[in-house]
């Protein structure tokens, strides 16, 4: 029998191509060898050139700073050297230089001394020619205006006599300054009693110049032949007291109008401020008028009802009821409202006695009211919640004044007195009513309305008065006057 086998049958390729696998793999890791072998071959021959380039420079430089080193040493020996010399140069030439600095400032010395001694002798003889010229000029000065002066006041003898004008004079001095003296024991020291004090005896003192100068006579022609022969050898011989005067009819006629204006302006001005306080203060005391004393209660910041009477303390002045003060933070304080708290609480449940002394402009009781020996009024214009009355007899300005230098109550912010408040809101109203008649019919801006049947009429400026409709299908209807509307039988709102 023929045995047959293939061609691949004793071969043994697995073993054959895992050879030739190994073959080729250590063929490129000897060649990876070789490579490698040669690039550290390299590297190290790089290193080497490098270091010698580096040694080389490094060689260089070294050469460098040694010359350099050198050349500054050298120079520095020759700066040294030149240093030393100069110095004893110097040393050698000292003596000289302050032997030239001394001459020369002595010589200069010497030339200032004579400038300021040269300079003082001048001023001294300026300022002594000065000073007598001065002396001259002020004695002839002093002399001419005692002179006209002194004829000033003779000639001013003749109006102060004039029929009327003395007698004034002294009325208006005597009440200026009785006021005064009252002013001053009863509230102390201000500026007004001064003025006033000082206008009274200037009055008297006026009215009293033609005695004081000895001269008695009335006429225009008497006082130009009374003065001429008051003038002798140009001095005045009058028979008290002696003035030296020159003749000055201008000037007296001048001096004259002065006085009495300033006397006559001054006390009208006192009479008209001050003559209705005196009476309140005269009659406050307890020697003149009534005395009131019960339980009391506030109406407004600055009126008590005691037993049925409505009692206006005197003297200050409350915000109104409806005023509103401005304060820091540009806030609106109902000022009003809480001095009349205020007023409610120091009287609640306290006997007040008060002194009437007279009437207000409305026929108000008008007076000083204590509880105790506290003056209520003294006590709110002390807490910022009322202003002090001002004129001559103003009792409470010192007050005001400490208020206003605490700021406490309304002196916190901008202050607007009753006064100014009240005159404002007229000015406003005065403009709404104006506005509101252009836009009523007829030119009748009273709006009448009617509330749960009752007839009630608004008046413009008022808060309710732009909300008000008229509607004259109920009977509504518009008025041209107060009158008129309270003759139809409307009432004024509430609110209005």
């Amino acid at each position: 029998m023929i045995l047959w086998r293939r061609k691949s049958e004793g071969f043994e390729w697995h073993k054959h191509v895992r050879t030739t696998i190994r073959i080729r793999r250590e063929h490129r890791r000897q060649q990876l060898e070789e490579a490698r072998a040669y690039a550290l071959e390299g590297l190290k021959s790089a290193g080497r050139a490098g270091l010698a380039v580096v040694g080389a420079w490094l060689s260089l430089i070294g050469r460098l700073v040694m010359s350099a080193g050198h050349f500054v040493g050298r120079l520095a020996r020759s700066a040294a050297n030149s240093f030393q010399s100069g110095i004893l140069r110097l040393i050698e030439g000292l003596p000289a230089v302050w032997e030239g600095a001394r001459l020369y400032a002595s010589q200069a010395l010497a030339a200032a001394w004579r400038i300021i001694r040269r300079s003082a002798e001048v001023g001294a003889y300026a300022l002594l020619w000065t000073s007598k010229a001065v002396a001259e000029i002020a004695s002839h000065g002093l002399s001419a205006f005692g002179a006209i002066f002194s004829a000033s006041l003779v000639r001013a003898c003749g109006p102060i006599q004039s029929r009327g004008v003395q007698p004034l004079l002294i009325i208006v001095g005597a009440i200026a300054t009785v006021a005064a003296l009252v002013r001053l024991v009863s509230a102390g020291l201000s500026a007004d009693a001064i003025l006033t004090l000082v206008i009274g005896l200037a009055s008297l003192l006026t009215a009293a110049l033609p005695r004081l100068l000895g001269v008695s006579t009335t006429t225009g022609e008497s006082w130009s032949a009374h003065a001429q022969q008051a003038w002798q050898g140009g001095r005045l011989t009058i028979p008290r007291p002696s003035i030296p005067i020159p003749s000055a009819r201008t000037a007296g006629g001048i001096v004259a109008v002065v006085l009495v204006v300033t006397v006559v302006v001054g006390g009208g001005w006192m009479i008209l401020r001050g003559a209705s306080q005196l009476v309140t203060a005269t009659a406050s005391t307890s020697l003149f008028g009534r005395t009131v004393t019960g339980r009391a209660e506030a109406v407004t910041g600055d009126i008590l009802r005691i037993n049925g009477t409505e009692i206006r303390l005197a003297g200050i002045e409350a915000p109104d009821p409806e005023q509103r003060c401005l304060i820091p933070g540009n806030h609106r304080w109902r000022c009003g409202i809480a001095a009349r708290t205020v007023l409610g609480q120091s009287v609640r449940g306290q006997t007040v006695t008060c002194r009437i002394s007279g009437s207000d402009d409305t026929g108000r009781e008008l007076g000083t009211c204590l509880v105790g020996d506290q003056d209520v009024a003294q006590r709110l214009v002390r807490a910022g919640l009322a202003f002090a009355q001002t004129g001559l007899f103003a009792k409470y300005d010192a007050d005001e004044e400490k208020a206003r230098e605490e700021k406490v109550g309304v002196w916190r912010g901008k202050v607007e007195r009753p006064s100014e408040y009240r005159a404002r809101i007229e000015r406003e109203m005065a403009a709404a009513w104006e506005a509101a008649k252009r836009r009523a019919p007829g030119g009748c801006p009273i709006k009448g309305r009617i509330v749960s049947g009752r007839k009630y009429y608004v008046l413009p400026g008022t808060a309710d008065y732009h909300r008000v409709r008229i509607r004259t299908r109920r009977g509504e209807r518009w008025f041209c006057s107060e009158e008129e509307a309270v003759a139809a039988g409307w009432k004024r709102s509430p609110r209005s």
